[in-house]
């Protein structure tokens, strides 16, 4: 066990006296206000942080005061110290080691204890604030190795909730996903447009069958205009030969009396211009009549008809027929264009989506790895780990509304040990503190070698006294463990 011994004088409330922590683990300063609990709870502090930030520590009316005495250090040796100061706020400690040597810089001064303060109580309302939860967690990455933290720091670079690099870049790709979800949502493809998609190819041959069809009945109509001038020549010549040819007969007959003669050789030529000209004019009858047939007015309004149509459903006539086939082409298009395009962004999105999930695996394995760090930390107590912001214990949020004070004590308790490798630590405040938590708290301090501190009130007291719990009557608990 440690043994402390502490002499003091002109300190605050603190007129003269000792301090003795000896034979116990928990000591309670004792008394009612305004008696120096704070005053010898300030002392300690200022011993071991080897600074005191009182503005003037010497007793009211009193020009300057000390302290001396022998306290162990972090390395469990003991040290003898004196601390001075006075009204004008000028300080000077000094520690000698155990082999006799001076400590010269206040540097090694601090070394001896390397104590960080708090409280119970202080930690413990430090996890209602974000700056509190930040001071917690500078605490706790202080516990680690400079390896653990540097990795640590590597990894909360990556995934921390406002500033990681890869939460950056996860929320940029699920911005792409979110977006190219509403972009594909906005494409509907209606039911009538699913069906001409669907009747895709009966579309184009239709259409073209109708076009075709158009082209050759318009191909009639244009050669019609052109057979009328064709007819009326040709009657034109159909007469010119008829009537050369009875100007020719009738010259033929006068001429067979006067050329009996040349009667066979007339009558046979006779004979010949008769064959020829009656196949001119049977060709060029046939032709009249053909041509007849495409000017045929019946013939042209049927092709008119079949164009145009008759106003009814059931006859809309192939003009419109084309018209209404280009329409559902350039639809077709559109809705072609539009489903390639909403094809895109599927494969985006699911290439968007791949991506965000590959992020949301690399996130968590890197908080599996760094809760995989805390937990083999040979510096960090069982169950203590750390979130992105706030620390938690056996998977708790270390926070007021998920924790009891009774859970959070306990476990600020190991952390504090494990923080402050000197024996002597400052708890704070006892009065929320049962006889169950304080019996574990002193099994465990026992344990540890450790003396913990803590401020009482007590009213019925009349002067501050400092009392060990191993003194103090009260109904036994069980003994279990703490952690």
């Amino acid at each position: 066990m440690n043994e402390v011994k502490i002499a003091f004088k002109n300190y605050k409330l603190l007129k003269e006296g000792e301090i003795n922590l000896n034979q116990g683990s928990i000591f309670f300063v004792q008394g009612p206000n305004n008696v120096g609990k704070t005053s010898m709870l300030t002392l300690l502090q200022a011993i071991m942080e080897v600074k005191d930030e009182t503005v003037n520590p010497v007793t009211f009316g009193e020009k300057e005061g000390f302290s001396t005495g022998s306290i162990p250090g972090a390395d469990g040796l003991i040290y003898q110290f004196r601390y001075d100061f006075n009204i004008d706020g000028k300080s000077k400690f000094t520690f000698i080691a155990p082999d006799g040597k001076v400590v010269k810089t206040i540097t090694e001064m601090r070394a001896i204890f390397n104590y960080t303060h708090f409280t119970l109580e202080e930690f413990f309302d430090w996890s209602k604030s974000e700056p509190g939860r930040k001071k917690q967690r500078e605490i706790f990455m202080n516990l680690l190795s400079e390896k653990e933290r540097k990795d640590i720091i590597e990894i909360d670079e990556k995934i921390h909730p406002t500033k990681g690099t890869l939460i950056d870049s996860r929320k940029e790709v699920n911005r792409d996903v979110d977006f190219l979800k509403k972009k594909i949502d906005a494409v509907i493809i209606t039911p009538d447009q699913q069906k001409l998609i669907a009747n895709k190819e009966l579309l184009n041959t239709t259409f073209e069958n109708v076009k075709k069809e158009k082209e050759e009945l318009e191909a009639i109509l244009s050669k019609s205009v052109n057979s009328l001038e064709r007819i009326t020549e040709l009657r034109t010549q159909i007469d010119n030969s008829n009537e050369r040819y009875k100007n020719s007969c009738t010259q033929y007959d006068k001429d067979i009396d006067d050329l009996e003669r040349q009667l066979l050789e007339k009558k046979q030529s006779y004979d010949n211009y008769k064959k020829d000209t009656e196949n001119i004019i049977k060709t060029d009858k046939d032709k009249l009549s053909e041509l007849e047939k495409l000017v045929d007015e019946k013939y042209l309004n049927d092709i008119q008809l079949k164009l145009n149509g008759d106003g009814t459903e059931d006859n809309v006539g192939l003009i419109k027929r084309l018209e209404n086939g280009q329409k559902k082409k350039d639809e077709l298009l559109q809705i072609e264009v539009l489903v390639k395009q909403k094809k895109e962004d599927e494969d985006k999105y699911n290439l968007k989506f791949k991506e965000a999930g590959e992020y949301d695996t690399k996130i968590e394995t890197l908080r599996e790895s760094k809760k995989s760090i805390i937990k083999n930390s040979q510096n960090i107590p069982l169950g203590w780990s750390l979130t992105d912001d706030y620390l938690t214990i056996n998977g708790v949020p270390f926070m007021e509304t998920d924790l009891s004070k009774s859970q959070a004590t306990k476990a600020i308790a190991e952390l504090m040990i494990r923080i402050n490798k000197a024996p002597i630590m400052l708890m704070g405040d006892a009065e929320a503190l049962g006889y169950e938590i304080l019996d574990e708290l002193d099994t465990y301090a026992k344990e540890q070698d450790k003396i913990m501190i803590f401020a009482e009130h007590v009213r019925q007291a009349e002067e501050l006294q400092l009392v060990c719990y191993d003194n103090i009557e009260h109904k036994p608990t069980v003994k279990k463990e703490m952690f």
